[in-house]
């Protein structure tokens, strides 16, 4: 959900770290927004709301693939620290 719903915030910074003033090292279409509100408006009035959300189904699969690889290897770790007693006092810490 986190990524779904802060995917505009990341499409706008995109664009706006992306732009160049200097056309020897501008790359395919550059955008020039002064800030975060002029950006949006002009990617609504121009582009329609859903060019807010480019990329979402890959920015949520990121997030998915990378929270359970993260979860699963603590939960791994977790686990091997207490059955292995690496550390004293692990059962009060889980």
């Amino acid at each position: 959900m986190g990524a779904i719903a802060c995917n505009p915030f990341e499409v706008i910074k995109t664009r706006m770290q992306a732009a160049t003033t200097s056309a020897s090292t501008a790359v395919g279409h550059q955008h020039q927004y002064a800030g975060l509100v002029q950006a949006f408006r002009h990617m609504t009035k121009h582009e329609g709301i859903k060019s807010l959300w480019k990329g979402s189904d890959l920015s949520a699969m990121r997030s998915f693939l990378g929270t359970g690889a993260n979860l699963a290897s603590y939960s791994w770790l977790r686990d091997t620290v207490i059955e292995k007693k690496y550390m004293k006092g692990t059962q009060s810490l889980f």
